[in-house]
Parts: structure tokens; sequence; C-alpha cells
């Protein structure tokens, strides 16, 4: 069984594989469970003092003195509160890697929380519990609260809220429920827990993890699309020469380039024409997609950074308990919404690519908007006008949403990150965009079948590949239900080693 060992670095891809395989398990190891013990002893140490949100109030209410008869309360009284999350819920996938992402940090053992939290936690994510976290209700700082708040919530008060059970599916059932199918008793809460289970970044950073391994895979996908692209316009290969992307001094630049004339390699079309040089949509593209891959690079570095951080207030040190803010998920941010402008680019510049590929005077000879028989039939026309839409509302989404600030909880918290709302749009841009390369890749395919020669070695199996999904249309037919195929398709194994 392929477990994943908290206590030793924890991956992005390794994070999203477990959040999309529930039959992974996760074990503490060893030395995990030594440092939260030895966090929580020191916490106990320092009980007599005043400590932030072990027994102070929260946020506006810091200045509170809770009674110690009172701690286990307020630890019910935080995460009942908290649960103020609206909107539907996240998939259970990325609930499930944000589970993960708050357990590796409580590992660390800077949070203070007792080794029977973080065992109970194990038992409920290998039991195959994942959390119902709404969309709307956190805004990066002090953390994810009102998400987060529904996970500890289902620890100790599994009644009052819905989880997703694994059964041969997930299914949406009252967490109770779930406790009792899987065998579980809810746990007790004791001083600070609550609040180290809410007060990080990790739904945050789930999502965007999501976002970026689908934006890694986005860019294998758009070399791809190019590639079939160049070959149904007869382009000029010169650009893809390797001096030129060696004087510029960008390695990424020169990876996407060399991965377009690899693909290539062998082709008959290729520079079929006598044209010197290809319009900027196909002859600028290792310009554009090498800086898209410098960015989707950093933003990797950033959120694995943050998955292995301790991200929770106040943070135990054997020098005390010292308030911070390592909950503030700016980094999350700005990692996202580097993800969303890196795949912005890249569907504005597909979606040029295909207009060229319909339009007459531009497409070298194929036959307007790629129709066998022009007028009668529309051809690809309108598949345009969805890879236009879909471009479009990327621009607008790619507006940084961590710029924004909205002070809360009585003006203490009077900086905060957006980073859910980053993460959620960057999301939501590598779905759009995976969805603007189906559109070029349909209409490349078809363009293909207008013209004398075989397609490279590569591309070709591509081609085929496509072909199995999508036939060459001979007049005019339904064209969602291909397209839809195809964007699924799009996440297949296959399509990643084409250029492997």
């Amino acid at each position: 069984m392929e477990r994943v060992i908290i206590g030793k670095r924890l991956g992005l891809k390794e994070a999203v594989r477990f959040g999309k395989m529930p039959d992974m398990m996760v074990k503490l190891s060893e030395e995990a469970k030594r440092k939260i013990e030895k966090g929580r002893q020191i916490l106990e140490a320092h009980m007599k003092s005043r400590i932030y949100g072990v027994n102070t109030g929260f946020g506006g209410l810091a200045d509170t003195l809770i009674p110690e008869k009172d701690i286990r309360k307020l630890q019910e009284n935080l995460i009942k509160s908290h649960h103020a999350g609206i909107g539907d819920c996240v998939s259970p996938s990325i609930a499930r890697t944000a589970v993960l992402i708050r357990l590796n940090s409580l590992s660390l053992g800077y949070s203070g929380i007792r080794k029977e939290l973080a065992e109970f936690i194990v038992e409920y994510l290998n039991k195959g519990i994942s959390p119902c976290m709404k969309e709307y209700g956190s805004v990066g700082a002090s953390g994810d609260l009102a998400p987060l708040a529904s996970f500890a919530l289902s620890l100790s008060f599994p009644e009052e809220v819905e989880v997703f059970l694994w059964d041969n599916g997930w299914k949406r059932v009252r967490g109770d429920e779930a406790f009792k199918k899987a065998g579980l008793e809810p746990i007790t809460l004791e001083a600070k827990e609550a609040l180290s289970l809410i007060n990080g970044t990790p739904f945050s950073a789930a999502i965007a993890a999501f976002a970026l391994d689908e934006a890694e895979r986005i860019l294998l996908l758009s070399d791809i699309a190019v590639a079939l692209t160049m070959e149904a316009l007869l382009s000029n290969p010169s650009f893809l020469f390797n001096s030129i992307h060696e004087v510029r001094k960008s390695v990424f630049q020169k990876e996407r380039a060399e991965n377009v004339q690899r693909l290539i390699q062998g082709s008959e079309l290729i520079g079929k024409t006598n044209i010197v040089q290809d319009a900027y949509s196909i002859r600028c593209y290792p310009q554009v997609s090498g800086t898209s891959t410098s960015a989707i690079k950093f933003a990797r570095e950033v959120l694995e950074e943050e998955m292995n951080s301790a991200t929770d207030n106040p943070l135990i040190f054997e020098e005390g308990v010292f308030s911070g803010g390592n909950f503030h998920a700016q980094p999350v941010a700005m990692a996202s919404d580097l993800i969303s402008m890196a795949l912005t680019y890249i569907s504005t510049i597909s979606e040029r690519r295909l207009f060229r590929l319909l339009d007459p005077k531009l497409n070298r000879g194929l036959p307007a908007f790629l129709a066998k028989n022009p007028g009668l039939n529309s051809g690809f026309m309108i598949v345009q006008y969805t890879a236009a839409s879909l471009a479009s509302e990327n621009k607008t989404l790619s507006h940084p949403a961590g710029v924004d600030t909205i002070p809360t909880s009585a003006n203490q918290e009077d900086h905060v990150s957006m980073a859910p709302i980053a993460a959620r749009k960057a999301l939501k841009i590598s779905e759009n965009t995976k969805a603007v390369l189906a559109c070029e890749m349909i209409a490349a395919a078809q363009g293909i079948d207008f013209r004398d020669g075989k397609p490279g070695d590569l591309t070709r199996r591509v081609y085929e590949y496509i072909r199995k999904i999508v036939p060459f249309i001979h007049e005019d037919t339904p064209v969602s239900p291909y397209l839809e195929k195809l964007i699924l398709a799009l996440n297949n194994e296959f399509v990643d080693e084409v250029i492997k």
C-alpha cells in the first residue's frame, strides 16, 4: 500500500496525488511524533502565562483572558463560531490534500498539539474521510479560518457538519454517519488545538497546488498544440534554431523550443512554403511559453516551501511561545496570481493561432474555417468563438487577487492576502486554458487532413490520438461533444509521454 510519510519533506505532486487517490495511506514517522510531543511539553510548561489563543480570546478579542476551567469550551466555541463559510464545497480531493498539508505542518512540532490529535487525523484520512470545505469564507489571513473550521468541527462535533466518505466514489454524508461507518469516535480538543487546526494556509495552498499541477501539464499540451498548428500552416521552423534561444539566456525558453523541435522531427509538412517567417503567435511561442514556465517553476518553489512550513500562530519554541504572522498567505496569493498570468499567456497565444487556422487570408491555402464546403458549412467558426470567450475570461480572472485587502476582526487583522481567491482563480484559468488548447488541437488536426504530407514522428502519434476521439469533420455537426471528450482525454498520461 502506497503511503505518505509525515516527517520528511512533502512534495507538491505527492500531496496532489494523495488527494486524488483515496486508497493512499498516511503515516506519522517516529521523528514527527517526538517533535509533536516535545512541542506539547513546552506549551504546557508555559500554560500559566498569558498566551494568545491558548488562554485568551481571538483576533480583536485577544486581550480577553479565559479562565482555565473554560479552556475546552474555548476550543468548541472557536470552531463553531468560525464555521461560517458558504458556497459549494471544494472537491473532496482538494480538501483531502488540505488536511494532509495541515497535518504536515503540525508534525513539525511548533504548534503545541498533542500526539493523540495528530494520530486521530491520520486515522481520519486513512478511513477515507474528507471534510466539506466551503469555497467562500477565507481571506487568507489569519489563516483559512472558515474552511478549516469545518474540518476541525468534523473531528470533534461530526454531527454538526457534512463530510465526504470514500465508498467506491466520494459520497457526501453527515459527519456522524461517516464516523459510525469508519468506526471512529469524536476527539475532544484541548488547549490551543482548535487554533492550531484552523490558523494556517493549507486550504489556499491545496487549491493552488492543484492549479499548479494542471499548469505543468498544460505547458506540455501547449507545446503539442503549437507543433500541430505549425504543421497545418506549413510553418517555417527557423525560429526554433537553438542558438537563438541560447543568446537569450533563458533556460525555459530554450526548453520549450527544444520540445517543439522534437515534436515536429521528421515532418513532411514543416517548411513546405517559401515564407520567411511566421506571425508572432507561432514565432514568439518559445519566448512566451518560456516566461510562463519560469513563473510556474517559481510558483512551485513557493508552494512547496509553504506546504513544509509551520503556518499557525502562536508558535512553540524552546525559548517560549511567540506570536507571529506565518498564517498570512501572501506567498500563496502571489504564487497563485503568477500561475494565473502564466496560463493566461498560454491561452491567449493559443487562441490567436486558432484564429489563423480558420481565416483564409492567413491560413495559407486552407479552406475558410476549415470547412470542406465553406458557406454551406460553417466549419470551425464557432470553435474560435468558444476559445475567444475562454481566453477573454482568463484575462479578467488573471487580475491579481493578492493586491487587494479588506481589514477584518475590528482592524486587528488590517492586511490580508486573499490567497484562496487567487488560488481558485488559478484553478479556473487552468481549466479554461486546457479547453482553449483543445480547440486549437481539434482545428489543427482538421487542417493537417487538408495537407499533402505526413506529420512528424511524435505529432503523428498525437494526431492519431486525437483522431480516435474526433473524426475529420466532413460537414457541419455538433462539435461540443467532441471538444468535451478531447478535454477529458488531455488528462491521459499518453499525452505527457508523447514528448518525454
